[in-house]
């Protein structure tokens, strides 16, 4: 890979992102940045410290908020906050994409020798991540200021891993193999403090373990599965000891009563295929389509023998491809927790793909190169890498330009809120938010246009009328 690859790969996704950065803050970050004393000061975040759902998310909000202070745009520093935490977790997918295989001792790809298995093993590494860095799944983790929760403790865990893998590199000096420790816990306790699912990611390292092919001795294998188990609880025990997420689990209860039947998952990973695959635009209010009772069932089986895959691979200690289940259990740890029970009122939300985005990238990778591997053994001709190569980067540019446009969306709430209705014009939602935007930007006559459609589908809505009488008088004040 030439060496000025990355660094173009960051400046391009920087660019893409820059349209977005003028925005002001949108939907939940009124009550979760703007309204919240805890996310401007640190001595506000200290003093309401047992308060915090997300004490260290909390904090990365204090941070950017003096940065915003000190470029007069509040605003603008938390997204170029965002942006930053974007482009550093590109880079260490990439570097974690190339160490890993070396660490398990063993590549997805039988390549003809090992300088070839490392050319693969850089190419699936950058290619996934450039899909990271510029698919439009990624831009409401990013673009959106209340998305960081999922992509701050994306970057957490990135950190929690490599750390981890140099602490176990012999060949360190014991202050080195100490230092890179402690870094892993402090990465395990960020990105629990961040959000919730990464309570579960320390299992990776469990798994990494069993799959070396030729693991360094560990003085005791049992300490490091107790102490791996252990955290796991403790950040367990941690979130349901928050009087939130008592509440949380009642209101599930409450979902699932009124929508009997409905899998969260399955409708999750039926949007994001959607979007994924480039199929479907990205929305911030979407309406994913409904999956049947079979459907279901099969995204449920397929997620159980994933699981049962990754259970017997470590328990074996063996894999064909150690590298991509390591990935695929990445993808089951972030996902499956958040979506088995339906703890929200939006069937799906885009941010929460963006680790899987990583992830599927990687797997992907590492199929198509098995693939291209076995077609160059059955041929000398070397067609299938052009055909490759042009696939890969019409697939670059069309993600890239979908991103581009999607961040467009990001400069204002009409902007967001116009796309949104554009997409599901008779959705109540995005009319009754674009009502209030069309009010709030003097847009009068526009705003009562979409209020009264409002009305029409929902005539028994107060808040409707309330919004339709601020426009009828002009006002932006109820």
């Amino acid at each position: 890979m030439s060496p000025v690859a990355l660094p173009a790969l960051l400046a391009l996704t920087a660019l893409l992102y820059v349209p977005a950065l003028s925005g002001p803050f949108q939907l939940d970050d009124f009550l979760v940045v703007a309204a919240d004393p805890g996310a401007q000061s640190l001595g506000a975040w200290w003093a309401g410290l047992g308060q915090h759902v997300r004490p260290m998310l909390k904090l990365s909000f204090v941070a950017t908020h003096a940065l915003g202070d000190t470029l007069g745009d509040v605003p603008l520093g938390h997204r170029i906050g965002n942006l930053g935490i974007h482009l550093l977790s590109v880079l260490l997918a990439v570097v974690l994409g190339r160490r890993l295989p070396r660490f398990l001792g063993a590549s997805d790809v039988a390549a003809d020798d090992a300088a070839a298995r490392e050319r693969t093993t850089h190419r699936v590494a950058f290619g996934a991540a450039v899909l990271l860095a510029l698919h439009p799944l990624a831009t409401e983790a990013v673009s959106y200021i209340s998305g960081r929760s999922v992509s701050l403790a994306m970057l957490a865990t990135l950190v929690m891993v490599l750390a981890y893998m140099h602490a176990r590199d012999a060949t360190a000096p014991a202050w080195a193999r100490g230092g890179a420790l402690a870094a892993a816990l402090a990465g395990f306790a960020v990105a629990a403090g961040t959000r919730e699912a990464a309570i579960a990611m320390p299992l990776i390292l469990l798994l990494i373990e069993r799959l070396r092919a030729d693991p360094a001795p560990i003085r005791s294998a049992r300490w490091l599965g107790l102490g791996v188990l252990g955290l796991t609880l403790a950040g367990a025990l941690w979130v349901l000891a928050r009087p939130r997420y008592a509440f949380l689990l009642d209101f599930s209860m409450r979902v699932v009563e009124a929508r009997p039947g409905e899998s969260p998952l399955a409708t999750a990973l039926a949007y994001w295929g959607c979007v994924l695959s480039l199929l479907c635009t990205p929305n911030i209010d979407p309406i994913p389509q409904p999956v049947s009772t079979l459907a279901s069932l099969l995204v449920w089986s397929a997620v159980g023998a994933a699981i049962t895959y990754c259970v017997m691979a470590a328990r074996s200690g063996r894999s064909r491809a150690p590298a991509g289940t390591v990935l695929l259990a990445w993808a089951l740890l972030w996902c499956v927790p958040l979506y088995a029970l339906p703890i929200r009122l939006d069937p799906v939300a885009e941010r929460h793909a963006y680790p899987l985005v990583w992830s599927v990238g990687w797997v992907l990778g590492w199929v198509l190169c098995a693939a291209g591997e076995r077609a160059r053994a059955a041929s000398a001709r070397p067609i299938w890498r052009r055909w490759a190569a042009g696939l890969a980067l019409a697939t670059m540019v069309a993600a890239a330009s979908m991103a581009a446009a999607r961040n467009l969306d990001y400069r204002s709430e009409v902007a967001l809120w116009e796309a949104a209705h554009r997409a599901n014009p008779d959705k109540l939602r995005p009319l009754v938010n674009l009502g209030n935007a069309y009010i709030e930007a003097g847009r009068w006559d526009e705003a009562s246009r979409v209020l009264e459609r409002a009305l029409a589908l929902a005539p028994d809505e107060p808040r409707v009328q309330r919004n339709l009488d601020r426009a009828a008088r002009r006002s932006p004040h109820e």
